[in-house]
């Protein structure tokens, strides 16, 4: 299914730090997550995370959506189900996350990550634990989630116009 057009913004903006504030409204948060998943995952040897705010979500927000798509394209070489991870036929890595467990992610290299309701997230998951994970690889990150208030993904958000 292709990207509707708000999508299609978000998806061809080439900055290294994007956010999407979306509302309820059916928006596509997930439909564009896979897709930029599938960009980044596209070159070899590469490691790419998915990051919900705790492992339920993870599973249940992507999970199936990303091995259908995947597994459609004929990129899956393993799925490991109990680590929630996907090798490809090229060698990248994809990970499905929790930001409950951020510790976990400590002292690896990532070069895409996706902050999937990261406003229901503390936010130095993404400045202490993130963020460096990103520093080595140059990799960038998509924050996207549904409003909540003003909180530090308000700030992010504001911040990002300028």
């Amino acid at each position: 299914m292709p990207l509707t057009k708000p999508q299609k913004i978000i998806f061809d903006d080439e900055r290294r730090f994007r956010v999407a504030v979306c509302g309820r409204r059916r928006f596509g948060k997930t439909h564009l997550s896979k897709w930029e998943i599938a960009r980044a995952a596209r070159y070899p040897n590469r490691r790419v995370l998915y990051l919900a705010p705790n492992y339920r979500q993870a599973k249940s927000i992507i999970w199936q959506d990303l091995k259908d798509e995947l597994g459609s394209r004929r990129w899956i070489k393993k799925i490991n189900e109990s680590e929630l991870s996907i090798r490809l036929v090229n060698n990248t890595l994809i990970e499905l996350r929790s930001a409950e467990s951020a510790d976990n992610i400590r002292g690896i290299s990532a070069d895409f990550v996706v902050l999937d309701e990261c406003a229901f997230m503390d936010p130095e998951v993404f400045y202490q634990v993130v963020r460096p994970t990103l520093s080595d690889t140059g990799g960038g990150a998509l924050f996207i989630t549904t409003p909540q208030g003003q909180n530090w993904i308000y700030e992010l958000f504001l911040n990002a116009k300028h």
